[in-house]
Formats: structure tokens, sequence, C-alpha cells
């Protein structure tokens, strides 16, 4: 019996689901501040009476917080607030990248490009923007773009670069290549 045509998922929602999981997996999930985000949000919810943050990295953490609940205009609030009172550095870039990337529904705008850009300007293998220019080329079914800037990102020292998850895309996006010939 043949499932129901709005049952199944069209090609382009399944790169949609892949796109956001290797995004999650391989570049954000895996930094340290992610990570000590995580173990904070477990210890304590976020709640209105909770003190305002501090410190640039305390509104860093907050945004990442904030981006785990898809909340992207208060993330960007957040992450706007940590370049104000830190200054800026790759990381943060990449965060504001990925925060407008998304709040923008996937689009990569030139405000996008342009925090992308300031973020490799300031480290030219930044993992976090390298992984969402290659997940955007992999969405826009330029699989030959993501397997060249994942692979650029498997080049890298980085130990927030989860390897063989990053192996696994690349060899999604070879298949994807392949039958798209």
């Amino acid at each position: 019996m043949a499932l129901p045509q709005e049952a199944t998922m069209t090609m382009g929602g399944w790169r949609t689901l892949l796109v956001i999981t290797l995004l999650v997996l391989c570049g954000l999930a895996l930094a340290p501040r992610w990570q000590k985000v995580m173990a904070q949000q477990e210890k304590r919810p976020l709640s209105v009476s909770q003190p305002v943050p501090q410190s640039g990295d305390d509104w860093a953490l907050l945004g990442d917080r904030l981006m785990l609940d898809d909340r992207y205009p208060q993330a960007l609030f957040a992450y706007r607030q940590a370049l104000t009172l830190r200054g800026g550095d790759a990381r943060l870039y990449a965060a504001l990248a990925v925060a407008l990337y998304y709040q923008n529904g996937q689009q990569l705008t030139p405000e996008v490009r342009q925090w992308i850009d300031s973020s490799l300007a300031a480290e030219p293998d930044e993992v976090t923007a390298l992984m969402l220019l290659a997940s955007d080329a992999f969405l826009h079914a330029d699989y030959s773009r993501a397997i060249t800037l994942w692979t650029r990102v498997l080049d890298t020292p980085s130990p927030r670069v989860n390897r063989q998850r990053l192996v696994e895309a690349i060899g999604m996006a070879q298949r994807l290549a392949d039958e798209a010939k």
C-alpha cells in the first residue's frame, strides 16, 4: 500500500533535515562553548527571573542557549550584546551569521555573508562559518562546493570537528552528486 502523497517527504525536505542535522552535529554542537551551554542548561532552565548577563561571554552563552530553542531574534540580540561588550571574534561572527541565516529562512543574505566574511577574515578555518557555507551549498544541491568546504573543515586541526560525521556527510553529498549526473 502506497503512502498518501502528503505523507512522503520531498528531496528538498530531506536536504533541509540533513543540513540542520549536519550543522548541529558537525559545527555548533561540537564547540566547547556549546557543550558548556548544554551542561548549564541541564542545571537551570531559562526563565524570566534569571539575572541579565553582565559580561560579553555570558551574553554569548545566552545566545547559544536561545539558538537551541530556535529563538533566533533573541539569540541575535544576545550575540550583538556580546559583540558590544567584548568585541568580535571569529566564533561570535559565525554565531551571528548562523542566527541570521535561520531567522531569514535559511537564506544566505548579504548580511549573513558579511558576518561569514568577517569570521573567515579573523580566522580562515573557523569551523562554524565553513560548516554554514557547506550546509547551504548542500541545501541548494551544490554538492561539489559542499564537499570542498567539508574537506576543508576536515583538514583543520580543530577539536570541534566530529570527523566521522563529516566523512559521512561528504559520502552522502557524493552519492547525491552521482545520482544527479
